[in-house]
């Protein structure tokens, strides 16, 4: 990051902390009260610190680099499954395309139909224009819609089965993290739109990866989806680069399941990681990053240079009586 970036970047973290220690902690633990009443409940804050093992949804392959002690075990991408199955009719529509198809999702807390109708018109044209692709198309009101023959529209897909097939080429999706990690396991480019929360930094990231192209969700539509389609279907270099980062992603001792299940048996096993838990949970903010020792340094250095500008001042020497006379006269 640049200077004012890492400046952005603390600012955004000391604000993040500050929140959630006053208001979004005390705000859970409200809430848990709620959930138990009558309960002799420990709050929340202790029971977060007193965690033995952190699952977190994140890998180096795709994620930045981060410290991380060794009870915070890094699992993303376990969600993946090997081996979901898809239905015969889905198969059969694959099958016709001549030339792979194109995966359209936005999840599950962003429906297609909130683009707005002109919006679902002019996507739907521009899918009927590009009869040598399949598009399949998650949308929730399928039926109020004419489908030309090169598109399938269903109210879910199976997904991750979607995009291990060898024949899909894109994926466009809302930037949701889980389908970014299913994208990024098969080697498949993405389309990002984001519409909010975390979407816009993990589409960001693609762009970044070089594996994908975001478009604002307020600029969607056929021209800016046709762009970008272009761009990656005639681009050997995004799906190159996606091949080579879901070689990373999958070069791993173990899947991330199979990690993920080694560590909860080893808590429930050895009765917790206590071991393994980073000293810094238990020390406060000026401890952990050394603010104390930096404070002592900089009072030791102020009083030297205080000591030493006070002795260092020249003293004045008396006037000569020659001089005294000179400026009299």
């Amino acid at each position: 990051m640049t200077f004012m970036e890492r400046v952005k970047n603390t600012l955004y973290w000391g604000f993040d902390m500050l929140y959630r220690q006053q208001v979004f902690m005390p705000n859970e633990n409200q809430r848990m009260k709620r959930v138990f009443p009558g309960a002799n409940l420990t709050h929340v804050k202790l029971l977060e610190r007193r965690s033995e093992l952190v699952l977190v949804n994140s890998d180096p392959a795709i994620d930045f680099y981060q410290l991380l002690p060794p009870n915070v075990v890094q699992v993303g991408g376990l969600h993946i499954k090997r081996a979901e199955e898809m239905p015969a009719m889905m198969k059969q529509f694959i099958a016709r395309a001549s030339r792979g198809i194109i995966v359209f999702s936005f999840g599950t807390n962003v429906q297609s139909e909130m683009l707005g109708t002109e919006v679902n018109r002019q996507l739907l044209e521009l899918f009927r224009s590009m009869p040598e692709y399949g598009f399949i198309w998650k949308h929730a009101n399928a039926e109020k819609l004419l489908m030309p023959p090169n598109v399938l529209m269903t109210s879910w897909v199976p997904q991750s089965a979607l995009l291990a097939d060898g024949r899909t080429k894109l994926l466009v999706s809302h930037g949701g993290l889980l389908s970014l990690q299913e994208a990024a396991w098969n080697g498949v480019p993405v389309i990002g739109v984001p519409f909010f929360a975390d979407q816009f930094s993990n589409v960001r990231r693609i762009e970044v990866a070089g594996i994908g192209i975001g478009i604002p969700s307020t600029k969607l539509n056929a021209e800016t989806l046709k762009e970008a389609m272009d761009k990656l279907l005639s681009d050997p270099s995004y799906r190159a680069r996606a091949k080579e980062l879901s070689g990373r992603f999958r070069t791993q001792p173990e899947t991330p399941l199979d990690r993920a299940i080694f560590w909860i048996e080893k808590v429930i096993a050895g009765k917790g990681l206590r071991y393994l838990r980073s000293p810094t949970r238990d020390m406060a903010p000026y401890q952990v990053y050394g603010l104390d020792m930096v404070a002592v340094v900089l009072l030791i250095a102020l009083g030297y240079y205080l000591i030493f500008k006070r002795h260092s001042k020249p003293a004045q020497a008396p006037d000569s009586p020659d001089g005294a006379k000179a400026k009299t006269e």
